[in-house]
């Protein structure tokens, strides 16, 4: 059985270069259908979608400064752990 991920059509429409849309897709491939919620590092982004590191930074911040995504930077004893990410499209 295949699994499929569905993107909403208002991904087309945001002018996203095509490396911003790939994260954006491979957000909503991770995205628990509960919460709306995911969770991957940006290594796991970086070896799924292969891109670079600096080029999964730099569209993680373009998608959030566009309010496309919520980044969530969780800390554990001040040290900076692991992002959660919340797909703000409808």
């Amino acid at each position: 059985m295949e699994n499929f991920t569905r993107i909403p059509n208002s991904a087309f429409d945001l002018h996203l270069s095509s490396i911003e849309f790939h994260v954006l897709c491979y957000l909503l491939k991770c995205r628990n259908s509960v919460t709306g919620k995911c969770f991957p590092s940006y290594s796991r982004i970086e070896k799924d979608c292969h891109i670079s590191r600096s080029s999964v930074v730099k569209a993680v911040k373009h998608l959030e400064e566009k309010n496309i995504i919520t980044v969530t930077r969780n800390y554990r004893r001040q040290v900076m752990r692991s992002n959660s990410y919340e797909i703000n499209l409808t």
